[in-house]
């Protein structure tokens, strides 16, 4: 049973070639009120477009905040979702939790965090004018640096407790290891 659930997510996932994504930093001033910002891309999502503001530091890679969303979405579809907005089952997701508090506590934009990622999951919509709404509507500006890795807070994050690559390796090798016996 849970070999044929693997196996059905990781086809799902692999297959799932429609939904594209965008990220772009932004700056958040401190004048403006991030409860007012979410408010605004409250408006923007539904169960086929996910918009959502995070701490930038959480971007490892675009196949996570890709999954991230693939995942999102895929639980609406089939009904599995833990919160009744995409915009939080995204949140989840990325956070890695089935905890909504813990999860915004984690990697949610925070009132004076400045460097904010805006990302956005959609199936259809254009991303461009999505954010020209979100950017004319908030006051967020968008910054055209590099976001750069922050492999200490993905590790508290993710609650990864390793150190140099032999130690994530033998990681991988004992994870692989396990699942086989969870296969059986």
């Amino acid at each position: 049973m849970l070999k044929n659930k693997i196996h059905e997510s990781i086809e799902y996932v692999l297959s799932y070639d429609k939904l594209s994504l965008s990220t772009y930093p932004a700056l958040i001033p401190s004048t403006i009120n991030i409860s007012n910002i979410l408010q605004v891309i409250d408006r923007y999502n539904d169960k086929d477009k996910i918009i959502q503001l995070v701490d930038e530091r959480i971007c490892f890679s675009n196949k996570q905040l890709k999954l991230a969303g693939i995942l999102a979405i895929k639980s609406f579809r089939e009904q599995t979702n833990v919160s009744s907005k995409p915009q939080i089952e995204y949140l989840l997701y990325l956070a890695a939790t089935t905890q909504i508090k813990d999860a915004i506590k984690k990697i949610g934009a925070k009132q004076g965090g400045n460097n904010c990622l805006i990302i956005i999951t959609t199936e259809e919509y254009d991303h461009k004018q999505l954010l020209r709404n979100i950017i004319e509507n908030t006051g967020i500006l968008i910054d055209k640096r590099r976001i750069v890795k922050d492999t200490s807070f993905i590790k508290e994050v993710y609650n990864i407790r390793l150190g140099t690559i032999e130690d994530i390796l033998e990681s991988i090798i004992l994870t692989k290891i396990a699942v086989l016996d969870a296969y059986k």
